[in-house]
């Protein structure tokens, strides 16, 4: 289900009594890997990271709130920034589930907020989902640049917490950031230099063999 962006009008009001660990968000897997190269993307393709949310306790919880961020520390720009839900169903929550995108501009970060709320049940116990999946289109242009996913703040209240009832506030961890490489594969992957580039050799027949001569190889800066 892709869910319809919309500011989060709500806080999650359960108590911060009672802190419980063992809680996870992992990235998964990612779609749009360059083959044989898992630290490296495709420009111009869809690139889509899959969320997995891991609550290994026995607490059911009502209240989810977590955040991301697509970025670049090196100027790569992108387009298409869109959250699609996968086993993190509205249907367990009853009152609703809420993706917030702020600050959308392909360039920079653009970040996303993810929440659900529901009526003392919500991310169920003893479970292991892969919640929804971020999707980016990396340019053409960014080839060679980088892209990364981390966790972000996400308004109104800025924490990266699940919640239950109880007094129960976990927050969970998080195995980021997680960061590749852009690649157009239509680039040469590497030019090699040649210096000198000419090498001549004197010799006559039945004579000794000439001098030997050295030259380097090097791969050109960027290829």
């Amino acid at each position: 289900m892709r869910a319809v962006s919309v500011f989060f009008t709500f806080a999650i009001l359960l108590g911060s009594f009672g802190l419980v660990r063992g809680q996870s968000v992992s990235l998964d897997s990612v779609s749009g890997l360059v083959p044989g190269n898992p630290a490296a993307v495709l420009a111009g393709e869809e690139v889509s990271f899959f969320i997995r949310l891991n609550n290994p306790t026995s607490t059911d919880y009502s209240g989810v709130t977590n955040g991301y961020s697509v970025g670049s520390p090196d100027g790569a720009v992108w387009t298409g920034f869109v959250v699609d839900t996968i086993e993190l169903s509205q249907a367990d929550f009853a009152f609703g589930l809420f993706i917030n995108y702020w600050g959308v501009t392909g360039e920079g970060a653009d970040s996303v907020g993810i929440g659900a709320v529901g009526l003392g049940t919500g991310l169920k116990p003893n479970s292991s989902i892969l919640g929804y999946k971020i999707s980016v289109t990396p340019d053409i242009g960014s080839h060679t640049k980088t892209i990364c996913l981390d966790s972000s703040w996400t308004p109104p209240g800025g924490t990266w917490k699940w919640t239950a009832s109880g007094g129960i506030t976990t927050y969970p961890d998080w195995d980021g950031p997680h960061c590749f490489t852009v690649i157009d594969t239509s680039q040469p992957t590497g030019v090699l230099v040649v210096n000198p580039d000419t090498l001549n050799f004197i010799a006559e027949e039945g004579g000794p063999d000439p001098s030997a001569k050295t030259f380097e190889v090097s791969e050109a800066s960027g290829g």
